[in-house]
């Protein structure tokens, strides 16, 4: 996970782990989430994060089968 502030709240990226691969380009794909300053104390980012890892998860799994990336 990674995180990178801009001035509207920021971004975050999320891959899959994949400790034993030595190449950038073999690497898991990461998704792109925001978070904006105005949605502090308005969602529910716990409820959040658990739905982003979900669909890391999910597209861990088509990734491993061997599908392509769009």
């Amino acid at each position: 996970m990674t995180f990178r502030a801009n001035p509207v709240g920021c971004e975050i990226y999320l891959r899959r782990a994949a400790l034993g691969t030595q190449y950038w380009e073999k690497k898991p794909p990461a998704l792109r989430y925001v978070a904006a300053h105005h949605d502090l104390g308005r969602v529910d980012f716990a409820e959040e994060v658990r739905r982003w890892v979900s669909e890391v998860t999910v597209l861990a799994g088509s990734h491993a089968a061997g599908e392509d990336e769009d």
